[in-house]
């Protein structure tokens, strides 16, 4: 076997390494993802916010928004 291939070969078999910080693929329905906000903004009012829950909120949203813009250059009429 040539030397690349191998090398590419020899990537693709590694064990896959994950963290706590792997982003992980995950479909929600809008509808999930605002539970997930409504949910995580009542305890963030009854306690404290922290910064895990600010990054959970700014990439939730960040999804929302991100497919509401996609929608729009599609569908210019789409709020119309």
């Amino acid at each position: 076997m040539p030397p690349q291939l191998l090398s590419i070969t020899s990537f693709i078999m590694r064990e896959p390494t994950m963290t706590n910080e792997t982003k992980l693929i995950c479909a929600l329905t809008e509808k999930e993802i605002s539970t997930i906000l409504f949910v995580l903004q009542i305890h963030a009012h009854r306690r404290q916010t922290t910064p895990e829950i600010e990054r959970v909120f700014e990439e939730l949203e960040g999804a929302v928004d991100a497919h509401y813009e996609t929608m729009e250059k599609f569908i210019p009429t789409l709020h119309d």
